[in-house]
């Protein structure tokens, strides 16, 4: 759902963004959970994926040869250049909808073979890995909504957008000081409808950050407090 007002989006580093969210949420997370720390359950433990670039080119080249091929042809430093052509061509690969169910058009990975695929990406290129990332956990917000709805309309649009490999940039963390994602300042009220019947809109009045893709994204994923004041999610065309 779109709406306005949404603020324009400012250029972030990559790697130190990630980090950060990533970081914010497992403290919050910690903090309401009540968890010490430095624990971290046995199951919930990442395992270490050793890559050297033989195999790291044969993982890429599962879901995308011409993919693997650039990444492995290219030099790190143009790679990780501003306006490196390693996004575009990411984009056009397979591997934007590589998390999602091949019933919702992706590539059907599991999580385990995600963190292989990332980890082979990591080789090549550490900003491609860590923005990308974000953009595969706001797909599986996208995913799990069209798993659970019962509208046929909206799991057509599910589909619709995995299929045509659309970038989700992330905006669920707040951008002030000790806020959390649990705890969207940004509200959302219903708009007008457009006179045909179709649904009304939802306006949107507040500011959320891409915390990556900021200049790559089709869709802005963020989260909102309704005018019930119940937790939503917005996917704003950019």
């Amino acid at each position: 759902t779109g709406g306005h007002p949404v603020a324009p989006c400012k250029k972030i580093r990559v790697a130190r963004s990630a980090a950060a969210v990533t970081a914010h949420v497992a403290a919050t997370a910690r903090r309401q959970l009540d968890i010490p720390a430095g624990h971290v359950p046995e199951h919930r433990r990442c395992r270490k994926v050793a890559m050297d670039q033989s195999r790291a080119h044969r993982i890429i080249s599962d879901y995308s040869q011409p993919l693997a091929d650039f990444l492995r042809d290219t030099e790190r430093a143009e790679l990780e250049r501003a306006g490196s052509e390693a996004i575009d061509r990411w984009k056009d690969s397979t591997l934007p909808g590589a998390v999602a169910p091949t019933e919702l058009g992706g590539e059907g990975a599991s999580l385990d073979d995600m963190i292989t695929l990332q980890s082979a990406l990591g080789y090549f290129s550490p900003s491609l890995a860590a923005a990308t990332t974000m953009h595969h956990l706001s797909m599986l917000s996208l995913v799990d909504f069209g798993q659970s709805t019962t509208d046929e309309d909206d799991r057509e649009t599910v589909i619709a957008l995995i299929s045509s490999h659309a970038v989700l940039a992330s905006a669920f963390s707040e951008s002030i000081p000790g806020g959390s994602v649990f705890a969207p300042s940004m509200t959302g009220r219903p708009g007008d409808d457009d006179g045909d019947g179709a649904e009304a809109t939802v306006v949107l009045d507040g500011r959320k950050a891409p915390c990556s893709l900021s200049h790559s994204m089709d869709f802005l994923m963020a989260s909102y407090l309704d005018s019930s004041e119940r937790r939503a999610v917005a996917l704003v065309p950019a």
